[in-house]
């Protein structure tokens, strides 16, 4: 009967569906639309375990006779059009029987062809573009590299010539997490973190790189045949991999460091990615989540280095948060969403934390950073960050012209680096935190239209951040807090990249609090925190978080606290990169002392590193303070790097009855002042001066004949400016000319010797058998 077939075949047909995984769930449950459901089918698919009977063997799969189907009475009367329909099905013949067998296997063809298309195209977008609107990789990219299929990679062709680079995210979060057994993980380790010198020809000679030979095999080459022009292709072939608005905002934001290029020897050669000889060198690991320890910043470079930081800890945010975006949206339209493996997130939100040591260097940070996003992005919260972190109101009342000209004049002699740290003007806040949040494909009204482009909010809820940007008191702080209220920390727990910067000023103020800060990272959560389990990255499950955390220190110099916390907790699997800056002597701090003076290198003997303190305070005991006594040697300044030797010391003078006075970083300015006043005025003989001070403050002592260093300063143009205040503020009659400077040091201070003396100095210093040594200036 074919009215009733066609009634028969409505009946079946598909209804347009709700939308939502939930509601489709509950609307199946509920058989309120999609086909309507053959009990006896049903149960055969139920018996089957879900799966395909076409795929399943018919000898497998019991007759109908040999299953079990009950239907009561309210079932065959609930729907008689159903009833009707299956009744007048048993009548057609076996033609019609396989026309819709024929029809139900193409859908199903259809179905499995539908799931194919939507795998290969998320594979496929893994390597295009997912923000700002636009997911199509440009057409210099497509004639630039040809997709390898089953592969992370690209080959990149230049000057015909093929060279294998990489999609670093994806090559780094998708592998599997390492063995749980503690000799697997640490051998695993030990080829990442051992480490090569490497000749780098193309940046400054006094660079000293260390790399990973893991880092190096990764791109198809050798330590001991290293080519740098392999090095730079792999650096141009990475960048591509960078989201499109970072890559067409680039060449605008890097233009004034490209220019300079700065500590680099060759023409910039990279004008495809428009990166410098420095950059080129730092990108390829630093893409490639490699730990990294940069301990050869300048004023001069700075802008580059960080600018090639910002540009990395954008990318991967914006990767993670196109990645996820992407995966959500593919689970929405899914039509089974187990179907759909994405192991695309961590316990928490942020992935990134930037340490720095004050407001106005995260205000200055940041502001650049948010700059490489481009003019179409969205700031929320701008108004109140410049409020809170910008350039502070100086207050210029009470004062004449005369006055403002002086105290102009007195902070430009405090250096460069002083005011760009402590100005009237800079905020030198060292307790603060900030949480950002990016959000792709914001739209921002223009004067040539609407743009789409990245939204920046500041000042965002911890657990909804992207980027924790804080201080190490700020977060020690907010971390014990919370720990003694019993509320969780867990926005730490998945963070995957850690930028610690200005290391040099962060050591200034107290470094035990950054030790402190790696012992609160990549811990698991102890709350649920709304977290989607099935969705998280596997070595967070294992507890593998730190060996995928990368890790990223930069400072003006190295130092022996800073090299322990980086060997402590750089552990990634990617491998490391050191570069250091070695001195030679014609840029020592040597040569920047005027005052015509003898100064005398005492090396002292030390048994071990515990026992270098208690050594050196018997060796000033014996030697130095008990001829200041029989001299009776006055105007005597004491230069005492940390605080914890200015107590050993005066206590000591206080032991021995001695009369002196102290600046320090904890005094009161009218003790300062005072002080300096009576040692000025002969009235104390000695004075003690901590490095600490002369950072903050940049002082002038005057009325000082003779120095003596109880240790070497960490920054080594404290020792040209202590040695230049011999001799000021003295008259003729006080300045006999028998002025003296005596440096004590022992073999654990090379770091610090290097830089004051010179690298072939300090060779010959540390490792000869003289321990005294002099030079007259």
């Amino acid at each position: 009967n074919p009215s009733l077939y066609t009634m028969k075949k409505k009946a079946s047909a598909k209804k347009k569906g709700p939308k939502g995984k939930k509601a489709r769930a509950k609307a199946k449950l509920e058989k309120q639309w999609g086909e309507q459901v053959d009990e006896a089918e049903r149960k055969a698919a139920k018996f089957r375990g879900g799966k395909s009977r076409l795929l399943k063997d018919p000898a497998a799969v019991p007759a109908e006779s040999e299953m079990e189907i009950v239907e009561s009475e309210n079932e065959s009367d609930s729907n008689p059009l159903e009833n009707q329909a299956v009744g007048v099905e048993e009548e057609h013949d076996s033609d019609q029987t396989d026309k819709e067998e024929g029809d139900a296997f193409g859908d199903l063809l259809k179905s499995i062809e539908k799931k194919s298309r939507q795998s290969n195209r998320l594979a496929k977008e893994d390597k295009m573009e997912v923000e700002s609107g636009d997911d199509e990789a440009s057409e210099e990219d497509e004639q630039a590299y040809d997709s390898q299929p089953g592969d992370n990679g690209y080959i990149m062709k230049e000057d015909g010539i093929e060279h294998k680079t990489h999609d670093p995210f994806t090559a780094h979060f998708s592998q599997e997490p390492l063995p749980e057994s503690d000799t697997a993980i640490s051998d695993e380790l030990k080829g990442a973190q051992f480490t090569e010198k490497v000749l780098m020809k193309s940046v400054n000679e006094e660079l000293e790189f260390q790399i990973s030979t893991k880092i190096v095999k990764k791109f198809d080459a050798e330590v001991d045949h290293f080519k740098e022009e392999i090095w730079n292709r792999v650096a141009a072939g990475i960048f591509q991999y960078n989201r499109k608005v970072l890559k067409d905002n680039w060449k605008n934001f890097n233009r004034r460091a490209f220019k300079a290029n700065m500590d680099g020897l060759l023409s910039n050669q990279m004008k495809s990615c428009h990166l410098s000889n420095l950059q080129a060198t730092l990108y390829p690991a630093m893409a490639s989540y490699a730990d990294m320890l940069l301990m050869a910043e300048t004023a001069e470079n700075r802008e580059a280095v960080n600018n090639l930081i910002s540009l990395h800890l954008l990318n991967h945010v914006l990767t993670c948060r196109g990645r996820i975006q992407r995966n959500n949206k593919a689970i929405k339209e899914a039509e089974d969403a187990s179907d759909i493996r994405a192991k695309d997130q961590g316990y928490t939100r942020p992935s990134v934390l930037i340490i720095l040591p004050t407001r106005g260097v995260c205000h200055t940070f940041l502001t650049s950073m948010i700059s490489l996003l481009g003019d179409a992005s969205v700031v929320e919260n701008k108004d109140r960050f410049d409020t809170e972190y910008g350039p502070e109101e100086v207050d210029g009342e009470g004062g004449g012209v005369e006055t403002d000209a002086r105290r102009k004049a007195v902070l430009e002699s405090k250096g460069r680096e002083w005011n760009s740290l402590f100005a009237d003007e800079i905020n030198s806040d060292d307790d603060f935190k900030l949480g950002v949040a990016l959000f792709p494909k914001a739209v921002k009204e223009t004067d040539n239209g609407n743009k789409s482009g990245i939204s920046v909010k500041l000042y965002s809820d911890f657990y909804k951040s992207d980027i924790i940007v804080t201080s190490p008191l700020a977060l020690k702080a907010a971390v014990e807090q919370q720990e003694d209220e019993n509320t969780d920390v867990d926005y730490l727990s998945s963070i995957e990249i850690c930028f610690v910067g200005y290391s040099d000023v962060l050591l200034m103020q107290n470094w035990d609090n950054m030790r402190d800060v790696f012992e609160f990272l990549n811990k698991q959560p102890q709350n649920n925190n709304d977290t989607d389990f099935s969705r998280v990255r596997e070595y967070l499950l294992a507890g593998q978080a730190k060996y995928w955390r990368q890790l990223i220190i930069s400072s003006t110099f190295s130092d022996p606290n800073i090299l322990s916390t980086f060997k402590r907790n750089a552990s990634s699997i990617e491998g490391m990169v050191k570069l250091r800056r070695r001195v030679p002597t014609h840029e020592a701090r040597l040569v920047d002392v005027m005052v015509p003076t003898k100064q005398v290198f005492q090396r002292v003997q030390c048994d071990s590193l515990s026992s270098q303190g208690e050594n050196r305070l018997d060796y000033f005991k014996k030697h130095v303070l008990s001829h200041i006594q029989r001299t009776n040697q006055d105007y005597t300044m004491v230069f005492v790097p940390s605080y914890f030797e200015f107590i050993s010391l005066r206590n000591l003078l206080l032991k021995e009855n001695e009369t002196f006075v102290s600046v320090t970083e904890y005094a009161r300015v009218s003790e300062v002042s005072r002080g300096r006043a009576r040692f000025l005025q002969g009235r104390k003989p000695i004075l003690l001066y901590t490095g600490r001070a002369h950072y903050f403050s940049r002082h002038t002592i005057k009325g000082a004949k003779h120095v003596v260093f109880y240790g070497l300063p960490e920054h080594a143009e404290f020792y040209s400016e202590v040695v230049n205040m011999i001799n000021a503020g003295l008259n003729s009659n006080e300045n006999d000319g028998s002025s003296s400077c005596l440096v004590l040091f022992n073999k654990y201070e090379a770091h610090s010797l290097e830089r004051i003396c010179g690298k072939s100095n300090c060779e010959r210093m540390i490792k000869g058998k003289k321990t005294t040594f002099m030079f007259v200036s």
